[in-house]
């Protein structure tokens, strides 16, 4: 479960804009969908939830860890094996192929070690997501809809309990969108995670069972 108290959040040496909940909750497993206008906040929450950024007061918490208590390195490690995160801009690396792209997790966290059922499972989920065939080919060289898709095998890899994605389908046409949209519930379902996903595609609304309204949760803009 994630859990937000009494939070409060400013960017430092700005005065317009202000991030303020009293209380939200997501549940286990729970299917989330984050909406509201550009820059009111939609990012800056996931940023937070993640602990890439803290609050100035308040609270939270991520199943038993408050996440805006711990340091830096437990932060890190923690959203390493807990959280994948699928970046707007996929966040990929060129000079990468495929398979090293989705094993990042592992070459960046000490505490994770690439074994052969670790290749087996970035096989598996390549597969599933019906990008088998390309994992020694290099950034470069895939469209948009297959850079998505490494993207979320990247996100997907640890087995994390929650998968964040931020805009994820912003830059891809309406039928690819729906596409990966499908894809990315049926994983998340079969590996039992919190799904928290950003967008502006109302078409895609119909997936989730949460719609989270941003500017009806922050009290600075009630």
């Amino acid at each position: 479960m994630i859990l937000i108290k009494n939070l409060l959040f400013r960017y430092p040496g700005e005065s317009d804009f202000k991030l303020e909940i009293e209380e939200l909750r997501i549940e286990d497993r729970q299917k989330c969908c984050i909406i509201g206008p550009s820059g009111s906040g939609k990012t800056t929450l996931l940023n937070i939830i993640t602990g890439i950024y803290k609050p100035i007061s308040g609270t939270v918490r991520i199943n038993e860890m408050e996440i805006n208590r711990k340091n830096d390195r437990e932060i890190r490690n923690f959203r390493i094996r807990n959280i994948g995160y699928i970046f707007q801009d996929f966040g990929l690396i060129d000079y990468l192929n495929v398979e090293d792209n989705v094993l990042l997790p592992f070459y960046i966290s000490p505490g994770l070690n690439v074994d052969g059922k670790v290749r087996k499972k970035v096989d598996f989920i390549l597969r599933r997501l019906d990008i088998g065939n390309k994992s020694r080919s290099y950034i470069a060289r895939l469209s948009q809809g297959e850079k998505q898709r490494v993207a979320i095998a990247r996100a997907l890899v640890t087995g994390p309990d929650i998968v964040i994605g931020d805009e994820a389908t912003g830059n891809l046409d309406v039928k690819t969108a729906e596409v990966i949209m499908n894809l990315l519930m049926d994983v998340v379902e079969e590996n039992k995670a919190t799904l928290l996903f950003v967008t502006h595609n109302v078409s895609l609304m119909k997936h989730f069972g949460k719609v989270i309204d941003i500017n009806k949760v922050n009290k600075d803009r009630e």
